[in-house]
């Protein structure tokens, strides 16, 4: 009895799905902020001090909007060199989504409660399997045989899986961190979406391979 291979699609409504739900998880993280004590705010002191109470919120938005952004950029990236995609993939990108579709209430949670360590572990819970997802999904791609890349795009596609690994590392390092001490890890946690963000903006991989769009 023979084996059925899962059937080689199209990829033009995975990109328009995981773009929409880009579009939405971006949107429902400003929604985090504002709170009772800002709208009931009656004097500007009141109102300097509500804003001030809610900084590690503004950091949690800014830093989970610069997360979600690189997820973006790097899934676009990718499915620039993948042409076809099966029922198999569709699933993957799926648990990807899903991933990153918990983002905004991880990022609330983390903004609300910057000193507790459930909320700050589950921050970085949510951005290792997020970053785990979406390697697995360039990784079975990339061993189906639906990557198409020429020889001198080889080692820019190593560079980008090396760093997709590096990110998800350093994540879960820095989610065993909030064990000991959750404010330290929610610093890690804005270090690490800087420090990956000013190397994939300034790359010339980036450059190369955005080329092919």
């Amino acid at each position: 009895m023979s084996i059925e291979t899962p059937r080689v699609i199209g990829k033009s409504r995975l990109e328009a799905l995981s773009d929409g739900v880009f579009a939405v998880v971006m949107t429902i993280l400003v929604l985090q902020l504002g709170g009772s004590a800002i709208s009931n705010a009656e004097t500007e002191t009141q109102l300097d001090a509500a804003l001030l109470a809610q900084w590690p919120t503004f950091v949690s938005y800014a830093i989970s909007f610069l997360v979600v952004g690189l997820y973006w950029v790097s899934h676009h990236t990718y499915f620039t060199f993948i042409r076809e995609v099966n029922e198999t993939q569709l699933w993957l990108n799926l648990l990807f989504l899903f991933c990153l579709s918990f983002i905004p209430f991880a990022a609330e949670l983390i903004g609300d409660h910057p000193y507790f360590r459930a909320g700050a572990m589950l921050y970085g819970v949510s951005l290792t399997a997020c970053t785990g997802a979406l390697y697995l999904n360039w990784r079975y791609a990339w061993n189906r045989g639906h990557v198409w890349v020429k020889d001198a795009d080889l080692l820019v596609m190593e560079r980008f899986q090396k760093r997709a690994l590096r990110a998800a590392m350093a994540y879960l390092l820095a989610t065993g961190v909030t064990w000991f001490s959750p404010i330290i890890g929610f610093y890690l946690y804005i270090t690490i979406a800087v420090v990956f963000a000013f190397r994939q903006i300034h790359t010339k991989a980036m450059e190369r391979m955005l080329r092919h769009t």
